[in-house]
C-alpha cells in the first residue's frame, strides 16, 4: 500500500487499475481491483485528494461510471448496469450544491 495517501486516493488508484486491466482482457485483476475501490478506508487523507478534490477527488457516482466502464470492457452487461444505476442513483441524489453549474 502507497504511504502519505489518503481513502479516496487508494479508491481512484484501485478504480484506474481496474479499468488498466479491463483493457488488457484480463477480467481477474480487473474484478480484484474494483472490489479493492469498494473496500472501506482506514480514515486517512491527504491534501490533494480530500481538500483540493475537484479532478482528484472520487465521489462516489464517479466511482460507479468508472467501474462501469472497466465492466463494459470485460463485456459483464449486467455488472456495468447495475453500477451505471448506482451512479444515476447517486446523482440524481446529491444536492444541487454538488452538481456542476450548467453552462448557458
Amino acid at each position: 500500500m502507497l504511504t502519505g495517501l489518503g481513502d479516496v486516493a487508494h479508491r481512484r488508484l484501485a478504480a484506474i487499475e481496474a479499468r488498466a486491466h479491463g483493457h488488457r482482457g484480463d477480467a481477474a485483476s480487473a474484478q480484484q481491483a474494483i472490489d479493492v475501490s469498494h473496500r472501506d478506508g482506514r480514515g486517512e487523507t491527504d491534501d490533494l485528494h480530500e481538500g483540493v478534490a475537484g479532478e482528484f477527488g472520487l465521489p462516489g457516482e464517479r466511482l460507479a461510471m468508472s467501474n462501469a466502464s472497466t465492466c463494459l470492457l470485460l463485456g459483464y452487461g449486467e455488472q456495468a448496469e447495475a453500477a451505471a444505476r448506482t451512479a444515476l442513483e447517486l446523482v440524481t441524489s446529491a444536492s444541487p450544491r454538488h452538481c456542476a453549474p450548467h453552462a448557458s
